[in-house]
């Protein structure tokens, strides 16, 4: 008698004896686990790779790297030559952070309650130039990020001149405002680029909520914020101003 031949089929449902056959009906479904198979966690270095992505665009575009740089260099020369502003506090402590918006420390250190201002003014700032740049030959990320920073260091001066500092005086509740700290304006510069970075990680939806977050704590914790703000330099409300100077004492 002739023996089997297994590895040649000879019947459409022949299968080895060494291999189990499956058929339509009798194939395993997946698991859940394989059907939505997500890649594993971010490790350091790839987070690392997105914190420096900024960086790395700047690097790979000169002319914007330098306008950005040139941004940070030009106000504090600026600022401390032509407009005769103080390099930094008084007092000389180095704290990285005043709280205080009625004490003599506020915009003299690096960072205050109105240093969220600034942040709201990249986040604006990057939906803004966004929604111009299909009108100027659509500039890259990089240009629109220095773009921004020329703003940001533009306000600066310009808050700094002769004529805001007394419009803060005379029309909000800074009363006793005398112009930022070199070091101050360069915080703010940075503020401005941080919410731009911001905007750009989290789209028009996440960033409207930041925002009026944003605007409402500092309504709440300082009575002021970047709206106020730009009403009392505009068309000062005295009611608005009462409000905010309630309670408030300045040190």
């Amino acid at each position: 008698m002739i023996a089997p031949d297994y590895h040649t089929p000879t019947h459409p449902t022949y299968c080895s004896p060494h291999r189990p056959r499956i058929t339509p009906h009798s194939r395993p479904e997946p698991s859940h686990a394989s059907s939505v198979y997500m890649s594993p966690p971010p490790t350091s270095s790839s987070f690392l790779t997105r914190s420096l992505a900024p960086a790395r665009l700047l690097i790979a575009h000169p002319i914007a790297a330098a306008i950005s740089i040139s941004c940070f260099l030009a106000t504090g020369l600026i600022m401390y030559f032509a407009q005769g502003r103080v390099a930094y506090c008084a007092c000389r402590r180095l704290n990285l952070w005043s709280g205080n918006v009625w004490s003599s420390h506020c915009s003299q250190h690096v960072l205050d309650p109105y240093s969220f201002t600034h942040f709201s003014h990249g986040l604006i700032l990057y939906f803004f130039f966004s929604l111009l740049a299909p009108y100027i030959s659509r500039p890259s990320h990089p240009a629109r990020f220095a773009a921004t920073l020329v703003v940001a260091a533009a306000w600066e001066i310009l808050e700094n001149s002769p004529f805001i500092i007394n419009r803060y005086r005379t029309a909000t509740m800074s009363l006793d405002y005398l112009g930022d700290s070199v070091t101050n304006a360069l915080g703010d510069i940075l503020c401005a680029a941080l919410g731009y970075l911001a905007a750009h990680r989290l789209g028009l939806r996440n960033t409207t909520i930041l925002f009026i977050l944003i605007e409402l704590l500092l309504l709440i914790l300082i009575r002021d914020n970047l709206t106020t703000n730009i009403i009392m330099l505009i068309h000062p409300i005295d009611a608005l101003k009462t409000w905010q100077s309630a309670g408030h004492a300045p040190a």
